[in-house]
């Protein structure tokens, strides 16, 4: 399974660089970015390449999926943890009820071979 991941993640790597070597030129230009706040205020700074933004929202999605992936695991590890202590807890208890001693079953078992043998007399 690690092979097909590193080989897997070796061919988008390839493939990401095929894709900004042959768009050069139109990844290269500039981009006029501007913030209209609709009240007056305009922010526009200096224009950046585009290859900028696509890399900076490759990059952006990259976080928010190891976030997920992060809180996923974390949700996770949690809930074994619990499971464990709950499995412990119930272990604890069938270890303890193999410990009591069956005492009652067997003046039970008695009682009834005792009421079977009175039954079996000729009366």
């Amino acid at each position: 399974m690690r092979f097909f991941k590193f080989f897997l993640l070796a061919v988008l790597f390839v493939f990401g660089v095929l894709f900004f070597v042959q768009n050069k030129d139109v990844l290269g230009t500039d981009m006029p970015l501007v913030l209209n706040t609709y009240l007056g205020y305009t922010w526009q700074p200096a224009p950046i390449p585009f290859f900028f933004v696509v890399v900076l929202a490759f990059f952006v999605g990259a976080v928010a999926c190891l976030l997920c992936l992060i809180s996923d695991r974390l949700r996770n590890s949690m809930q074994l943890r619990d499971c464990r202590k709950r499995i412990r807890a119930l272990e604890a208890e069938v270890k303890a009820l193999r410990q009591i001693p069956l005492v009652e079953a067997q003046e039970t078992v008695e009682a009834s071979s005792a009421k079977d043998k009175n039954s079996a007399l000729p009366a």
